[in-house]
């Protein structure tokens, strides 16, 4: 299923760094899943999902942009489970990601590197 999962990849027009990063993403959910269960991954399913993203949360403590990726992988590959009739429901979306805080450069901070760096003088009063 994991080649199949390639093609289905490629076909959508993804980039071999995509291909290969969620091959493996997907192979790193199954790993989990064959250890927590005692059995191979035929289908996904919801319960699992979260117990899956609160393992990589709480346990491999990855961060939310490592776990957004990882289910972004899950969503295609839940997509072609349900295209190949493997599976009937979308048990993982968009939805489930991380809310990732972005952090911005202070201008002033900016503004003080650039002094600093440059050699400029500070104005005096």
């Amino acid at each position: 299923m994991m080649e199949e999962f390639k093609e289905y990849l490629a076909l959508q027009g993804k980039s071999k760094n995509t291909i290969d990063s969620y091959y493996l993403h997907v192979n790193g959910y199954n790993q989990w899943y064959l250890e927590a269960f005692g059995r191979d991954c035929s289908v996904l399913y919801r319960e699992n999902i979260l117990d899956y993203i609160g393992y990589l949360r709480n346990i491999k403590k990855d961060t939310g942009r490592t776990i957004n990726c990882k289910i972004s992988a899950l969503i295609k590959y839940n997509e072609l489970l349900i295209e190949n009739e493997i599976q009937q429901d979308q048990v993982v979306s968009k939805k489930d990601n991380i809310k990732v805080q972005q952090t911005f450069a202070n201008p002033s901070d900016v503004t003080k590197c650039y002094e600093a760096h440059y050699s400029i003088p500070q104005k005096s009063n």
